[in-house]
């Protein structure tokens, strides 16, 4: 969850649970962002009958809620229609692949230039970025805090099979990289060196 004041933006949420747990329903305003439309249709109807002010962001287009703005759209060509959303919030823009795709589209590289946090999908084939493939990603976009996603966790089985964040590390030449509970980023104050963030799940 990224979050700012009292509007916080989850990406991809499936479960209740998770999203009490991690305070966003305690907020004043949320911003639901689905890489696959489908997905987000349960949450949107249950905030409407708690009166929940929630706001749906599923697929191409323009968004904007308490001065958050998002763009999306769709990458690659797969059955999925994965979308990939842009994020300004507090003055740092966020750009958020989802379930990646590919070939990925050369007119989003051009649209979205530039970013401050990269949200890197690893999983491997159908669920994300190879290795190789990530560390290209994180060349198109420049980003100075890169935060991976989608990857192998030590006893989950939900996580089984796909990329082992020690190989990420290793590609990057990061092996000793631990994870951290929290990240905390401020407009002005990003790293002057690229970071890798490893975020722990939650």
């Amino acid at each position: 969850m990224v979050k700012d004041k009292s509007l916080g933006v989850f990406f991809d949420p499936h479960d209740l649970a998770l999203l009490k747990k991690s305070g966003f329903l305690s907020l004043e305003s949320g911003i639901l962002a689905y890489s696959r439309g489908e997905w987000g249709q349960e949450f949107v109807k249950r905030g409407e009958e708690t009166g929940e002010e929630l706001l749906l962001v599923a697929g191409p287009g323009d968004y904007e809620k308490k001065g958050v703005e998002i763009r999306g759209w769709f990458s690659g060509t797969g059955k999925g229609k994965n979308s990939v959303y842009l994020l300004r919030m507090g003055g740092i823009r966020l750009l958020n692949l989802g379930k990646v795709e590919l070939p990925f589209s050369e007119k989003i590289i051009e649209e979205v230039g530039v970013v401050d946090v990269l949200f890197l999908p690893l999983g491997g084939e159908g669920t994300g970025l190879g290795v190789k493939e990530a560390v290209k990603f994180i060349s198109l976009f420049s980003p100075q805090i890169v935060i991976p996603m989608n990857f192998e966790e030590e006893g989950d089985e939900e996580t089984k099979g796909l990329v082992r964040m020690e190989e990420f590390l290793k590609e990057i030449d990061a092996p000793g990289l631990k994870p951290v509970e929290k990240l905390l980023v401020r407009s002005g104050e990003l790293p002057e060196e690229r970071q890798i963030v490893w975020l722990k799940r939650h």
